[in-house]
């Protein structure tokens, strides 16, 4: 009898750990599956790991800026213990849709990076992650999940999944050949015009510009993108939603060319 209760228990255990640890929106189409790759500890302490999402054949996923018709991913890990802080690492995006519609970000699947700052380099970390994703076929849709992983102390075997997409990253400035970067500024009305003019070799093909700001409680709508011989230039208009943009920290924009086949971080409009 202690023995079948005991089986009992074990099992009760193992499923309430089962649901806590994944949970998908049921009937999310286009998502096969998600999870947590573990990955390994460094010697500073910070652990590596990453959320893996398997795409059905022909869907997409989008980039942390998703372009012009893609859903911007929300991924939260405010409910994780012993993490002091988390940073995600994005894999190179690519260029994909309709010319006048177009999205960035990754097909079939992506293996998304995090680098984990624990509190105490001695003990676990308890990574939670409540997010939700957009995925996309001919139709796209939101993908919200809740994923838990308890991160051991101590693992140096890596992950050879995550160890792709870290390499996977966007070439750098210098690796794609920029010669020149200019940036300039004209203030409206409520917004700011920033016009970037960026002299490198063409990286692919249907280039486009990606610019961020690193502010909160602002966004950015592209204006114009276009190739010119060895110069590729393009305007976007940086918003508020707290009234009128007045100044622009220039370290603070981000610029990021992308292609159907690569990209490249190009830095920032500080020089």
């Amino acid at each position: 009898m202690l023995q079948r209760r005991l089986k009992i228990t074990t099992m009760t255990c193992l499923l309430a750990w089962l649901l806590s640890a994944i949970y998908v929106q049921a009937g999310t189409v286009g998502l096969k599956n998600v999870h947590i790759l573990s990955g390994w500890q460094n010697q500073d302490g910070t652990h590596i790991a990453a959320l893996e999402l398997i795409l059905e054949k022909g869907w997409k996923t989008y980039w942390r800026s998703p372009g012009e018709a893609g859903l911007p991913p929300n991924i939260s890990f405010i409910r994780s213990k012993n993490v002091k802080s988390i940073s995600i690492i994005w894999p190179s995006p690519v260029v994909f849709g309709p010319v006048e519609m177009w999205s960035v970000g990754y097909k079939d699947n992506l293996v998304l990076p995090v680098r984990i700052t624990p509190k105490d380099q001695s003990a676990p970390v308890a990574l939670t992650v409540d997010a939700m994703v957009g995925v996309c076929e001919n139709i796209c849709v939101p993908a919200e999940f809740t994923l838990s992983q308890e991160l051991q102390v101590g693992v140096k075997k890596r992950h050879p999944k995550i160890v792709a997409a870290l390499v996977n990253k966007p070439k750098s400035a210098r690796k794609a050949g920029l010669k020149n970067i200019d940036c300039s500024f004209l203030p409206s009305d409520h917004s700011m015009s920033v016009r970037i003019e960026l002299t490198l070799p063409k990286i692919g093909k249907r280039e486009t510009m990606i610019v961020e700001y690193g502010q909160p409680n602002h966004s950015i709508t592209t204006v114009s993108a276009s190739r010119k011989g060895a110069v590729f230039s393009g305007q976007a208009n940086i918003n508020s939603t707290s009234g009128p943009v007045i100044s622009i920290e220039r370290s603070k924009v981000r610029i990021t060319l992308v292609s159907a086949e690569s990209s490249v971080d190009i830095g920032t409009c500080s020089k």
